[in-house]
């Protein structure tokens, strides 16, 4: 065999095996977590919500996605806030009063969000109550598609908070 195919042929196989390593090392950290107390999105709710409390309950992420997709998730309870103070906030909506874009965003997050494991997750339709106030993150769409949102989900009543992130 000629020096210059067995350069070329070892070169094809290091590139494979390369390859190979760097699908090995993505798939390894894919799977399904939780968030913890000190994690970014958990820490920019509580700044939110300041000087309300709130004690991290449950909590759900897919994590090492290939795609780019997002699912990131958490329930916590919260003391120290009233429906008053969301209403006088201006940036919470009351879940029977929603714009038409948080109302599909509701849809999209609840009804795609978790598995079998996140039984926390509150139905679309108890969170389009009068108990429920919402907070929209962000929202994006393409045309009227949405693809991801971000919503900080309260309910006073309750004293429990849901927050989540879907994008697909």
């Amino acid at each position: 065999m000629k020096a210059s195919t067995k350069r070329t042929l070892l070169s094809f196989l290091a590139i494979v095996a390369g390859l190979y390593g760097l699908l090995a090392i993505q798939f390894a950290g894919v799977g399904e977590g939780i968030l913890e107390e000190n994690h970014p999105e958990v820490q920019q709710v509580r700044d939110l919500m300041s000087p309300a409390q709130f004690t991290l309950l449950d909590s759900y992420a897919v994590t090492g996605n290939m795609s780019g997709d997002i699912e990131r998730g958490f329930r916590a309870s919260i003391t120290g806030i009233t429906s008053a103070e969301l209403e006088s906030n201006g940036a919470f909506q009351r879940g029977d009063s929603l714009a038409a874009s948080v109302e599909n965003a509701v849809d999209f997050v609840l009804e795609n969000f978790g598995n079998e494991e996140s039984n926390w997750v509150p139905g679309p339709e108890s969170v389009k109550t009068s108990d429920f106030y919402l907070y929209p993150m962000s929202i994006d769409a393409q045309n009227q598609y949405i693809d991801s949102a971000r919503l900080v989900i309260v309910s006073p009543v309750n004293q429990s908070l849901y927050y989540f992130w879907l994008k697909f």
